[in-house]
């Protein structure tokens, strides 16, 4: 599977778990049974190999949003966009920081914890 089609399921699978919070939160427990039992359903009939369930996630949010509606929908994907923001801004701080030069590789540290 290419990287971007693997992006794109585990950002709509990030999806589909926030949406479930947002509903257990908003004390829908009605429509959070719904949500994960279309989910369960949708998934088996696209490993089941019918062609009307494919690509899963396209069915699966076209299906999720007339269940839920605009209010909790849009909720979910906002959260969603906050959640990864914050996840780009955390990794890009970690990335620039450079070795300084001459300093000990991850495995010259482990000899030397070793030791």
């Amino acid at each position: 599977m290419d990287p971007a089609r693997l992006r794109r399921r585990m950002e709509f699978a990030l999806l589909v778990k926030i949406l479930l919070k947002v509903l257990n939160d908003a004390n829908e427990a009605y429509l959070n049974n719904q949500v994960q039992l279309s989910v369960a359903t949708s998934t088996k009939s696209n490993n089941m190999g019918d062609p009307s369930f494919s690509p899963l996630e396209d069915v699966l949010a076209a299906h999720l949003w007339l269940l839920v509606g605009d209010k909790y929908w849009d909720k979910a994907v906002d959260l969603q966009q906050k959640y990864l923001q914050r996840k780009t801004a955390a990794a890009s701080r970690h990335r620039g920081y450079p070795r300084p030069p001459g300093a000990p590789s991850k495995l010259q540290m482990r000899r030397i914890v070793l030791l």
